[in-house]
Formats: structure tokens, sequence, C-alpha cells
């Protein structure tokens, strides 16, 4: 199976992360907001699919796979804002979205 039907038959989605944090200075009792944002690639399959991720990463050559502490998911991610933009993004424009949603 190619990558493009591999990644067009999988569950995956682009996501905006937000996080804030807020610090506590002991010294002056003032408080810090500190705010992230961050952009996100992932697949998300069945444990016995993870050959599949493995292929999905060498093939892009990015990303990082990970399975869920219960064991039920295992999940290809690429976070580094480079590598969506040099070779995540690319693919898309490339193999256009095959499903019915936008």
């Amino acid at each position: 199976m190619c990558l493009t039907q591999i990644i067009h038959f999988s569950l995956y989605c682009f996501a905006l992360k937000f996080r804030r944090d807020i610090k506590h200075n002991t010294t002056n009792k003032k408080q810090r907001d500190y705010y992230y944002w961050g952009v996100e690639f992932a697949v998300v399959l069945r444990p016995d699919d993870i050959k599949i991720l493995e292929t999905i990463k060498d093939r892009l050559g990015c990303g990082s796979i990970t399975q869920t502490s219960n064991g039920a998911q295992v999940r290809y991610s690429v976070q580094n804002t480079k590598d969506l933009a040099d070779k995540i993004a690319p693919f898309f424009r490339k193999y256009k979205w095959r499903s019915g949603f936008y």
C-alpha cells in the first residue's frame, strides 16, 4: 500500500494547541502568566497497526510514534513547525483530501 492510501484511510488531524502556565514568585508573591501556541499533525491507530505508523514516519522522514498509557492507541505526531511546513503541508498539497470532511 502506498503512503497516500495509508494516510487517507487513517484517522488523522491537524490541531492548533494552546497552553497557559502560571508561575508564582514566592519572594514577591507576584504571578506571571505564560502562553504557548503549537501546531501538530497526528495519525491515531490501533496498536496492531503500528507498522503503518512506522511506514508513514519513515517515508515522511519526521515525527515520533507514541502509545497511550493504557495501550489502546498508537499515535504518529509531527509538532516541529519546520517539518510541518517542509514535509507535511507539501504532501497534502500534492495529494488532495479524499474525505467528505474539509
